[in-house]
């Protein structure tokens, strides 16, 4: 498989590769001490000349020294190792036990996570997603999904947006009280500054809901076709709403509340070094970058950023909330009082009329 993998044109079978190849590969890479140095080796001119014709069955085109052909397998021996051993691990049925732990083994899980990101040892044994890939279980679930965003110009847009935002709230202490929401009409111009954001981060949901329409068609269809309401808008597209984490980094948790049965799709924003995101469970972390999503279930992996070492760094979260799905109304009741021609007031008390409401005075109906 190393070979096989290592090898430009990889459509090969076993019978073509030379003996002596599997040989010097299983014994100088396979089988080489963690601790060795790759560059060490004893003074072989015939093993020198194998590797030479090991670099040129492989395809590497330029002219290459032992030490270039020993890296260049070493660096595939490395990837593949993981994933086989990623295989292996019972961490490979973090979905379907995750909902089972106990609240006291979480804390333990956190207390690790936090231990290994002391420690220098265990980070570089982390795998680094930086690239688009797809990290599944051994059922084909997706764990972790990194991928580029279709929009350069949408990334921009939210970045400016967001920015605008974060300094406009420290420059208003009055527009980021406990009181200011999007529900809120305390403060006109609070309104307006959040309308503005709202706006400007159209583009980006699209770019976002686009993603899970390509590669998530499933889930994109189910949620496009739940009716909200008819008084209720989707800046978001399929989600019904979002968390935008303002130049900060998270502490390793689970998002309990979110729904099991969906992706939660995290874009980063803004010029900054550090705040990799790490799945400890996984052995995993991603350097993620502007321009680029990753999308995990939030609420069975648990995660968490490393410390943030330079810039500015906000972050945006598309989620499903699993209360999004709870509707404790029985509508069938709904339904027969229409058929019969039947009025409730909001005691549920039948009534001949209902009286007509002041949509110009909301004085006394909010809570």
């Amino acid at each position: 498989m190393l070979i096989r993998e290592a090898r430009l044109a990889n459509n090969i079978e076993l019978s073509d590769v030379s003996l002596n190849f599997f040989l010097l590969v299983n014994k100088e890479i396979i089988k080489m001490r963690e601790h060795n140095d790759i560059n060490s080796h004893p003074d072989d001119a015939k093993n020198n000349r194998l590797w030479v014709a090991l670099s040129c069955w492989l395809g590497m085109e330029e002219l290459v020294i032992r030490r270039d052909v020993r890296r260049h397998l070493r660096s595939k021996w490395i990837d593949l190792k993981y994933a086989v051993d990623f295989q292996n691990i019972e961490s490979q049925d973090i979905l379907r036990t995750t909902s089972y732990i106990s609240q006291k083994e979480k804390a333990r899980l956190i207390i690790s996570a936090w231990g290994n990101l002391c420690s220098l040892k265990k980070l570089v044994k982390l795998r680094h997603l930086t690239v688009s890939e797809c990290v599944t279980d051994v059922e084909g679930r997706t764990l972790v999904y990194l991928a580029l965003l279709n929009n350069p110009r949408a990334v921009i847009q939210a970045t400016d947006a967001v920015n605008y935002y974060y300094f406009h709230t420290l420059n208003n202490p009055s527009h980021c009280s406990d009181d200011s929401n999007t529900a809120s009409s305390h403060n006109i111009a609070y309104q307006e500054c959040v309308n503005t954001l709202l706006r400007n981060l159209g583009l980006l949901s699209t770019s976002v809901n686009e993603f899970v329409r390509k590669f998530y068609g499933n889930l994109y269809e189910k949620l496009e076709k739940l009716v909200w309401g008819p008084f209720a808008s989707r800046p978001f597209g399929i989600f019904p709403m979002i968390a935008i984490n303002y130049n900060t980094t998270s502490d390793y948790h689970w998002d309990e509340h979110d729904e099991p049965n969906s992706l939660c799709c995290l874009v980063a924003l803004g010029e900054f070094e550090g705040g990799e995101l790490c799945f400890s469970q996984l052995q995993i972390t991603v350097p993620l970058q502007p321009g680029q999503l990753v999308a995990f279930s939030s609420r069975l992996l648990l995660h968490g950023n490393f410390p943030l070492t330079k810039g500015i760094r906000h972050s945006i979260m598309y989620f499903v909330h699993d209360t999004f799905f709870h509707n404790l109304r029985k509508f069938a009741d709904v339904y027969n009082d229409l058929e019969n021609g039947i009025e409730r007031n909001t005691n549920g008390d039948d009534v001949l009329f209902i009286k007509h409401q002041n949509l110009n005075d909301a004085q006394g109906l909010n809570f």
